[in-house]
């Protein structure tokens, strides 16, 4: 089976490659249901997305990076409190 291209977002300044967004979310290590949850958008929705089957409008990819950007916060910060509790 052939792997579909994702297809990248073009917004007025710059180009948003579907692929990051998902790699990213996977590297900080949250789950698509967290991120669709967070970004308040269904599941069916990002696997379309992911898998080039629907091109989402630039309010739903704010949505999406916006949903990441608190996401890696939140990851961190737990990281961070696991290691003072390591620590003490």
């Amino acid at each position: 089976m052939t792997s579909r291209a994702f297809p990248p977002y073009h917004s007025h300044m710059q180009i948003i490659d579907i692929r990051e967004i998902e790699a990213e979310r996977k590297a900080i290590g949250v789950s698509a249901g967290a991120l669709t949850k967070r970004a308040g958008i269904a599941a069916s929705t990002w696997s379309r997305i992911i898998n080039g089957k629907f091109q989402p409008r630039q309010e739903t990819v704010i949505r999406i990076l916006a949903a990441l950007k608190v996401l890696r916060v939140e990851h961190a910060s737990k990281g961070a409190a696991r290691l003072r509790a390591k620590k003490s």
